[in-house]
């Protein structure tokens, strides 16, 4: 076990368990831990996610961090979570890029973390767009820059940011109304004696191709609109720039460059910004890489050329 896997695991823990009450990890970890409301958080090891879907669709706030070989098996079961409708989050630390293709067939809302900070601040955000889109999120860190440990909120901020996860809110958005009411508890309790609801069903091919469908029309179709004003508020509280892309060069550019991958060192290079700006070339790197974030950009009358870069595996 490397230095390196137990900064990262110990970086996730203080994380996640500042508010999830079980979480998995692909190393074996020693502690005991409460997060922020005083609930004792149960941690895991090598156990993947079959554990975490049953607490998590009995109504506990769940997280997990797997290593890539790990991820590879489990993105059949990280698929039930987005078709039971349980919210998730997952941190893949490293490789995590090489199986974006069926993170978002399975339904995944997928980010990319540039540093350790951001990585922190992912994980808080990213559990809040969970719990409203009902569905996995998860972030790749593939290409974090390991800083000095990421600064984490206040335990009041926290506190504010999640609220209690048996408390009833608003159902964001119409299809949940339809299912849970005006109101529904933060953290959906599917498996309920008093309001029993059909869930993980057996279906037919045809029918499966159907619910795919209209997952997309009821529910993915609000999921730029809740990230948009997540990562708002998260700005808001925190005082940390945590939009969906970064963009530098041209602003009126007649090529346009969309990356998977932006290194916060290369945002701040004033002199690779110089050089796009005189080849009239704009970069852009996504933070959020499913959905595909909503950007102007594309449809500036200068443009000529988009240009795709993304990582693959070696």
């Amino acid at each position: 076990m490397s230095d390196r896997a137990k900064k990262r695991t110990a970086q996730f823990i203080k994380s996640a368990g500042s508010y999830a009450e079980a979480i998995t990890i692909p190393i074996p970890f020693a502690g005991q831990y409460k997060n922020v409301f005083g609930r004792k958080l149960d941690i895991s090891s090598n156990t993947g996610l079959s554990l975490l879907l049953g607490k998590a669709v009995s109504g506990l706030r769940c997280a997990a961090m797997l290593s890539s070989q790990q991820l590879k098996s489990e993105l059949g079961l990280l698929a039930n979570f987005s078709r039971l409708h349980v919210p998730l989050t997952l941190l893949v630390p490293e490789g995590g890029h090489m199986y974006l293709p069926q993170l978002i067939q399975a339904g995944c809302i997928v980010f990319n973390a540039y540093s350790s900070q951001e990585q922190g601040d992912l994980l808080t955000a990213a559990q809040v767009i969970s719990e409203k889109c009902l569905c996995p999120v998860v972030i790749l860190a593939d290409q974090a820059v390991e800083e000095e440990e990421a600064e984490p909120l206040a335990s009041k901020d926290l506190l504010q940011w999640f609220g209690n996860p048996d408390d009833r809110v608003a159902s964001p958005t119409n299809a949940q109304e339809m299912v849970l009411g005006f109101e529904r508890r933060r953290i959906p309790v599917w498996l309920h004696m008093d309001q029993a609801s059909l869930v993980g069903a057996q279906k037919e091919p045809s029918i499966m191709a159907l619910e795919k469908a209209a997952q997309f029309c009821y529910d993915q179709q609000h999921y730029h609109a809740i990230i948009a004003a997540t990562l708002r508020d998260f700005e808001e509280l925190s005082g940390r720039s945590l939009s969906s892309y970064q963009q530098i060069g041209h602003e009126k550019a007649k090529y346009l460059i969309i990356s998977t991958g932006l290194e916060s060192q290369l945002v701040e290079d004033t002199s690779f910004a110089k050089i796009l700006k005189k080849k009239k070339t704009k970069l852009i790197g996504l933070r959020q890489l499913f959905p595909i974030p909503q950007f102007t950009a594309v449809q500036e009358r200068s443009l000529e050329q988009i240009a795709v870069l993304e990582s693959i595996a070696d």
